[in-house]
């Protein structure tokens, strides 16, 4: 499974570490990618309508033809988001009207439906442990238990001192970065998920100092947290949580990662 975004997906083989080799593209026309998950030879994008239109939804994509990725379906949904897949079940966030965060089966491409759903406020992210959900969202992150698709229910919610964007669950930690004005990475304890407990907190450093810190994603690789920030490629050291150390920033050529 891979996750990534993009405004025109292009597929790549790697070869090697140093070769790319160019297998093909799809282009979703007026609707604007947002996010991927990808399961075998069928892929589940995220999309906005054109500009000022509240439409958006899933576009069913087949693989199997990499030179020709094949829309199958665009199941309309809303402003979806983010996304994951499992088990023939799609977890998305729609976080324009509607709101929510979505359990639809997808196991038929051409006949999706929703199962079930729960509000929460402007969701972004998610990130699925066993059968519960955490959603990021302006006023923190929220955990959802998924057990049953057809009845998901909020379990707690932890506040969060700025907006929450992106979420990365490793070895019983939840890590979830927080912004505008000044990003945080920050480390919560949820081995019971009903009561998540802050660990610690460490700044984004600033590509600008005369401006504000954004982190535009994130990935956890064994004791290392990777943050793509306007600085640049960002590593934390997390090998304690409780105490978040940087580890080192590449900045490649003044440009950020995003």
């Amino acid at each position: 499974m891979k996750k990534l975004g993009a405004i025109l997906i292009g597929l790549v083989s790697l070869y090697g570490r140093d070769t790319l080799v160019y297998l093909g593209s799809f282009d979703p026309g007026d609707r604007t990618l947002k996010d991927i998950w990808v399961v075998g030879n069928r892929a589940y994008l995220t999309a906005h309508g054109p500009p000022f239109d509240s439409s958006g939804g899933i576009i069913f994509l087949d693989l199997t033809d990499k030179t020709n990725p094949r829309e199958v379906n665009y199941f309309q949904l809303g402003w979806a988001h983010f996304i994951e897949v499992h088990d023939s079940l799609a977890y998305v966030t729609v976080y324009y009207r509607r709101s929510r965060l979505f359990i639809i089966n997808v196991k038929d491409p051409k006949n999706p439906f929703i199962m079930g759903s729960v509000s929460v406020p402007s969701p972004r992210d998610i990130e699925i442990v066993d059968t519960i959900c955490y959603v990021a969202s302006p006023a923190g992150f929220f955990v959802i238990n998924i057990k049953n698709p057809r009845s998901p229910f909020l379990v707690s919610e932890c506040t969060v001192r700025k907006s929450c964007f992106f979420l990365k669950f490793h070895n019983g930690i939840l890590y979830v970065t927080n912004q505008p004005f000044y990003a945080y990475l920050n480390s919560f304890d949820v081995t019971d998920p009903s009561n998540p407990i802050f660990l610690d907190s460490i700044r984004a450093p600033k590509y600008d100092p005369f401006s504000y810190s954004w982190i535009g994603s994130l990935d956890i690789y064994s004791n290392y947290a990777y943050c793509g920030s306007d600085s640049g490629l960002w590593i934390v050291t997390i090998s304690d949580p409780t105490n978040l150390q940087r580890a080192n920033l590449l900045v490649f050529d003044g440009y950020a990662l995003k």
